[in-house]
């Protein structure tokens, strides 16, 4: 197999994956201003070709994606995170509300959408602290306590029987 063959190529990257992420985060630090300028640049040229570039990276990396975005929400929040994709498996059924997860479409608020769900709203985005489930379904507990959550659980009967 010769070096400048495709499949060369490919098991080169794949042997030297992590050194080559250490060159290009190193050369991304020192030159963040000439790299935004290029991302810029080639977004403005065409800004409907980025996007649907976007979209097609969401649907093809759904898990990337949430990790990102969780990443970015405990970042401004200030809450910890530690996640990678081993930690946030998506199920084909959303486990409290029995409904079908669907991927399709890229990750947006749609009731049968995956997400990630802080189990204890006080902790960050932690292992063992997150779950996956439909979007509807944390939308529902959004920021309530158990304690909340169970309140009303036994509120609602009550008021309407």
């Amino acid at each position: 197999m010769s070096p400048m063959s495709a499949e060369g190529q490919a098991l080169w990257y794949k042997k030297n994956a992590e050194r080559m992420r250490a060159k290009s985060a190193t050369w991304y630090a020192a030159h963040k201003e000439r790299a935004s300028a290029s991302h810029k640049k080639y977004y403005d040229a065409d800004p409907e070709r980025s996007r649907e570039a976007n979209r097609r990276w969401m649907a093809a990396h759904p898990v990337q994606c949430m990790l990102h975005r969780a990443r970015h929400r405990a970042k401004t929040t200030g809450l910890e995170f530690d996640l990678v994709a081993e930690d946030v498996p998506i199920p084909a059924v959303c486990p409290v509300l029995g409904i079908p997860l669907s991927l399709g479409g890229g990750l947006s608020r749609r009731d049968h959408a995956p997400s990630i769900d802080r189990m204890d709203n006080l902790k960050g985005y932690v292992k063992g602290n997150v779950i996956v489930v439909s979007w509807r379904a944390n939308r529902l507990k959004g920021d309530a306590s158990n304690r909340e959550l169970a309140l009303l659980a036994s509120f609602y009967p009550v008021v309407t029987s």
